[in-house]
């Protein structure tokens, strides 16, 4: 009966361990989303921009976010793109694809 308690308090243990280190590895979506904030922060600056936002956001994977992001320059033209998050490793990068403008 006590090999049989120490079994069972070993694998509560080991099975808690790892479950701490495979949620490090996880894309936070509150730092995901700062760092979308900063892409399209970084957009405006460059260029002349009228308006810009966020729209609703998918989770991909443990690791890839993506929002819908919609910007008006001054020249009136009308852009729609998807802004992916994602992590690999120890880095993070944020960039944009699928870019549709109209005028």
């Amino acid at each position: 009966m006590r090999k049989l308690t120490i079994a069972a308090v070993l694998a509560v243990a080991t099975s808690l361990a790892f479950t701490g280190v495979a949620s490090a590895h996880v894309l936070r979506y509150k730092t995901a989303k700062a760092l979308a904030i900063k892409l399209a922060k970084q957009e405006e600056k460059k260029n002349e921009v009228k308006s810009w936002r966020l729209g609703s956001s998918t989770r991909d994977s443990d690791h890839k976010i993506t929002w819908n992001y919609h910007v008006v320059y001054s020249d009136n033209q009308s852009c729609y793109a998807k802004l992916t998050v994602r992590m690999s490793g120890d880095r993070i990068k944020a960039f944009f694809h699928s870019r549709a403008c109209t005028f």
